[in-house]
């Protein structure tokens, strides 16, 4: 067994993950902070790169309670009202500039006629020929300081209205006709730069632009983990963004959110080859994982060296280690809860990553622009030909194998009502020559519709089916036999979430139904064992609850 684990250990592969966080839904609460701490704290926790100049932010402090808001629509509330807004460069990659230089439309209509032509600089090109009154220009935009290509600037011809931006190597081209224009050119980074063209025939236009001098305000460096611990109204509950999964310690070279937990304080291993966490004494059964709010009964891949949750599509995970919330029902030791994200559904995106052992795709697809979406993941191995390679018979003839599916469909009807339909499915078959061997399947759907009433208030309603079967066997010999067991679990939750000045009050009504198979133990072939059937019991839950959230101060 130990050299299985080692051949798992030695077969690595990593992930290429793009996220789009500007779709992300926001909510949370800022009082009396700086916009750029706000602006700091949103980028660690939803993992968006946010890029400005200090200087051009306001250094008073404002109030802010974001509740289910897309962290688009939180940029515009907090940088609108400044003369400020933001430009997506790249997925999740925002640059925060002046109002009048984030989009095209508004560089041309700032740009006004020079009132004193007589101040510019003029400049010709080409030369005059009367057969032929159409010249083409081909222009280069180059940095005057390390003399590198400027991409994307703006070339504007104010006489005329028409503008052109330059490709990746800071090249432009127009035919136009012969004549004398003003022409202003712009760039997010360089000064911007107008000048008189003369225009007699077809040459080469080289531009050099000089970059912007910032003056910026002292640099402050902080960490924002010890100040979270200090705001949470909640102790003993920790939070784990993607960003913070990325950046620790991977485990056979990908990113893994049960082997994340583990690095909490209080959190520990139950041992290699052993699937699941203690917390802080407690033992495995007292821990609840659930995944959208749906008990997941096992999260693993291969005897607990990976998790089935897939880290590409995962939004957040929370850890309740401490207080637990009521809503969850309670458990002795923990909570681990796995939000899944849904698909962004303005742009189509593709991941994916290829190993040794396994691999993985996502897809998010927009199926209405900017109202509903899919996301579609997989992820299977194939590490059974790599095993068969060993020399070692016992370990060439070994089996292990898996694979898991998320399939997520969300519908916005309005700005304040969505609804999602989300199944999820895992499986594992494990064997040890033809001496023994597990097998063990999640199967979880559920559909999910929340409502914001106002400002204060929203409710939600979920009814999911989980699945989980096991079984146990022992492929040959006398006493060949497979032992098979399950449960199937249901519930329905109605909740409604208050939010007055300093309270957060969630209240609601569940109902969970346990239907746990009978444990059958089967002969298989060529098989002396006698077929047996053990009914278990089933079990109903009906809970109210209500749990509220008081800050008494900003202390």
């Amino acid at each position: 067994m130990r050299l299985i684990f080692t051949v798992f250990f030695l077969l690595s592969f990593h992930s290429l993950v793009a996220q789009y966080a500007l779709e992300e839904t926001v909510n949370k609460d800022y009082e009396e902070e700086k916009l750029s701490y706000i602006l700091l704290n949103l980028s660690d926790r939803y993992d968006i790169s946010i890029r400005y100049n200090g200087s051009m932010l306001p250094k008073n402090k404002h109030t802010y309670s974001f509740k289910q808001m897309r962290m688009r629509d939180v940029l515009r509330v907090l940088l609108n009202d400044k003369g400020l807004h933001f430009k997506e460069y790249k997925p999740d990659h925002i640059i925060i500039v002046p109002a009048d230089q984030v989009e095209v439309d508004s560089l041309l209509t700032t740009t006004k006629k020079i009132m004193d032509e007589s101040l510019l600089a003029s400049i010709a090109l080409g030369a005059g020929s009367i057969a032929n009154p159409k010249a083409k220009i081909l222009g280069t935009i180059i940095d005057s300081r390390d003399f590198s290509a400027v991409p994307s600037a703006l070339v504007v011809n104010s006489s005329t209205g028409s503008y052109m931006t330059t490709d990746a190597s800071g090249n432009f081209e127009m035919i136009i006709d012969t004549g004398k224009y003003t022409f202003q050119i712009n760039s997010i980074a360089h000064e911007p730069f107008s000048l008189i063209v003369d225009i007699k025939g077809s040459d080469v236009w080289e531009v050099l632009l000089d970059p912007k001098a910032y003056l910026i305000d002292e640099v402050v460096i902080s960490g924002s983990s010890a100040q979270k611990k200090i705001k949470e109204a909640i102790m003993g509950i920790e939070q784990i963004s993607r960003k913070e999964i990325k950046q620790m310690a991977l485990f056979m070279g990908e990113a893994d959110i049960l082997k994340s937990v583990l690095s909490l304080a209080g959190v520990s291993t139950t041992g290699d080859g052993a699937s699941g966490f203690n917390v802080r004494g407690g033992s495995i059964d007292q821990n609840l994982i659930v995944q959208d709010g749906t008990i997941l009964f096992n999260p693993s891949h291969v005897l607990g060296f990976f998790s089935t949750f897939n880290p590409d599509i995962v939004r957040n995970t929370t850890l309740a280690k401490g207080h637990i919330p009521a809503y969850f029902g309670g458990r002795v030791s923990s909570v681990l809860d796995v939000k899944i994200k849904d698909a962004n559904n303005e742009y189509f995106k593709l991941n994916g990553s290829l190993g040794l052992v396994s691999s993985k795709a996502s897809a998010e697809i927009p199926i209405i622009k900017g109202k509903s979406s899919l996301l579609l993941s997989g992820r299977k191995s194939y590490a059974t030909w790599i095993i068969g390679q060993i020399k070692d018979p016992d370990i060439s003839s070994s089996r292990a194998a898996f694979n898991d599916y998320n399939l997520k469909y969300t519908h916005n009807f309005d700005d304040n009502t969505k609804a999602s339909l989300s199944y999820f499915q895992s499986f594992d078959r494990f064997s040890f020559t033809d001496q023994f061997g597990y097998s063990w399947q999640n199967k979880i759907g559920q559909v999910e519709v929340k409502h914001i009433l106002n400002d204060n208030t929203s409710f939600s309603f979920s009814s999911s089916i989980s699945s989980l079967n096991n079984a146990q066997f022992q492929p040959e010999g006398v006493f060949a036999f497979e032992l098979s067991s399950g449960v199937d679990y249901n519930q329905s939750d109605l909740q409604a979430l208050w939010t007055p000045k300093k309270h957060e009050i969630r209240t609601g009504v569940s109902y969970v139904n346990y239907n746990n198979q009978s444990e059958r133990l089967i002969p298989l072939e060529g098989s002396n064992t006698i077929s047996e059937e053990a009914p278990k019991e089933d079990g109903r839950e009906l809970a109210f609850y209500i749990n509220e959230q008081y800050e008494i101060s900003d202390r």
